[in-house]
């Protein structure tokens, strides 16, 4: 099972989005495929920083999508048994000089705790933590 970063659900809505990742997407199972309440999150946030208009109906549109279709009943949240693990991340990546952001965080503690894959283009952001990365970027 996979869980979709938010970088890897927003490719496909770029206007020319990264050929290796939607290659990438269209081989895979899509009843494998995870993301977080927390990516949605991110999604929605940056649709509507936009102003309104066809481009942030479109974006809206899409992140509808993702959670009504492509990760539908697989959206996982931040659940209480997760904020340990999310402690742990924090402090470790802390105690190594390469702290990471709240948001990544917690998605590295949904992945971890749930043994996911996690697919991002953002390698460097879980590093250190033991979870398997996939980069459909490169």
């Amino acid at each position: 099972m996979i869980l979709l970063d938010t970088n890897v659900l927003s490719e496909p809505m770029r206007p020319a989005p990264d050929r290796r990742v939607i290659a990438w997407l269209d081989g895979l199972d899509p009843t494998g495929l995870h993301t977080t309440a927390i990516s949605l999150a991110e999604l929605r946030h940056g649709a509507l920083r936009l102003d309104a208009g066809r481009r942030r109906s479109a974006l809206l549109a899409a992140v509808d999508a993702v959670e009504t279709v492509v990760c539908a009943g697989r959206i996982l949240a931040f659940e209480a048994a997760d904020a340990s693990v999310y402690g742990e991340i924090r402090a470790l990546r802390e105690r190594a000089g390469q702290p990471i952001g709240a948001t990544d965080a917690m998605i590295a503690a949904i992945a971890l705790r749930r043994r996911l894959r996690l697919a991002t283009r953002n390698t460097r952001d879980f590093a250190l933590l033991g979870i398997d990365l996939v980069d459909p970027f490169g």
